[in-house]
């Protein structure tokens, strides 16, 4: 049986609207893990099993969304400018990109934080940026999970930056990898389900 719920249905709505395809830049993506009350699965990956690539999320007032690599940002540019406008709720804010000199005086309220594989956040810790999710604001998180672990020898993925906000929302990168075809990841046939989310954890589980 297939379990969907209405909540996830118009979030992929939104998100996925006018995709037909996620490109295939040659880059390996990794899958993430979505078990929380407020999260849902957006798109699969074509890998055994179907791993989520693309999950999202609200928390307080904010919303947050979960790549499993920076690359899709390049992707689909339908795919980009649905997520911000899901992120933004529809308003005009500004966009915030995190790196090494973040200040967490520039973020304004309502902003959309990007974070997308910096080593740093400046001062912009998890507590602030959870604290701005709880007032409205948004979050993109993009990171290539195998990838961070590989050139962060002796860490775990827990270490990654802002990993904090992920686990409040009851989402999370797993050290697996996802797979986009050669000719594109359609995403009629790869969009989620609420049973994505039960197999995808039950296989990890195995794999643990």
């Amino acid at each position: 049986m297939v379990y969907t719920d209405s909540l996830g249905e118009a979030w992929r709505a939104e998100i996925l609207r006018g995709v037909p395809k996620i490109s295939n830049t040659g880059a390996v993506p990794g899958t993430v893990l979505v078990w929380g009350d407020s999260a849902r699965p957006i798109l699969n990956s074509a890998a055994h099993g179907k791993p989520v690539l693309i999950a999202a999320a609200e928390v307080g007032h904010g919303r947050i969304v979960i790549l499993a690599h920076e690359s899709l940002l390049k992707s689909a540019p339908e795919l980009i400018r649905n997520i911000k406008t899901w992120l933004m709720k529809g308003d005009q804010r500004n966009i915030y990109v995190l790196d090494h000199k973040s200040k967490h005086s520039n973020i304004k309220p309502g902003d959309v934080m990007v974070w997308k594989g910096a080593k740093s956040t400046g001062d912009v810790t998890k507590e602030v940026v959870i604290n701005h999710l709880l007032s409205g604001g948004g979050l993109l998180h993009a990171m290539c999970p195998w990838g961070w672990l590989q050139l962060n020898k002796g860490k775990n993925l827990s270490d990654m930056p802002l990993y904090g906000a992920l686990d409040l929302v009851g989402i999370c990168y797993t050290k697996w990898c996802g797979t986009i075809p050669k000719d594109g990841l359609d995403i009629k046939s790869h969009r989620s389900t609420e049973s994505i989310t039960l197999c995808s954890l039950v296989s990890y589980i195995g794999k643990c």
